[in-house]
């Protein structure tokens, strides 16, 4: 266990390493505001990957080395993909992104997806294929999910009783 732990913390420490240096580039953007999204949401996963870590270090998830594999894998690989998908919206130049986050930004909804930023009878289909960036973050959330629930598969629920 004190495997997993040590990766997932390692991961953390890495990744808001990245997203410090990657906060000095937000000016160099072609979105600022997204590039602070992905800055942003870096030191998110950071912190949440050093809290994974101290849950599995503590004894309050316990896993084989299989299940171990995987939810450093869900987990980390999510956390990575996600900084990727946001960081590569942000130096498009086109901007565009999932559609809460380009509104924030001012930048234009990816034309694949449906803007449900805007009211529903505003909006226009969604059309053509998703953007590499907007698959990479969709992609990074289900991973990330997965990792979670394998992480409480092996939660010691009994401890949430004491």
């Amino acid at each position: 266990m004190p495997d997993l732990a040590m990766s997932l913390a390692l991961h953390g420490v890495l990744l808001f390493v990245v997203a410090c240096v990657q906060g000095f580039l937000i000016p160099v953007a072609a979105s600022p505001r997204l590039a602070l999204t992905a800055h942003s949401k870096a030191v998110i996963h950071a912190a949440a990957l050093a809290l994974c870590a101290v849950s599995v270090l503590s004894g309050a998830v316990v896993l084989g080395p299989t299940a171990s594999r995987i939810a450093l894998a869900l987990l980390a690989g999510g956390a990575w993909l996600s900084l990727i998908g946001d960081v590569w919206a942000s130096h498009q130049g086109r901007g565009s992104h999932l559609p809460l986050a380009a509104q924030a930004a001012g930048q234009p909804c990816d034309p694949a997806e449906q803007d449900y930023a805007v009211p529903k009878p505003s909006r226009r289909p969604a059309a053509g294929k998703p953007l590499v960036s907007t698959m990479l973050v969709k992609a990074s959330a289900v991973l990330m999910l997965a990792g979670g629930l394998v992480l409480l598969y092996g939660a010691g629920w009994s401890l949430l009783l004491i």
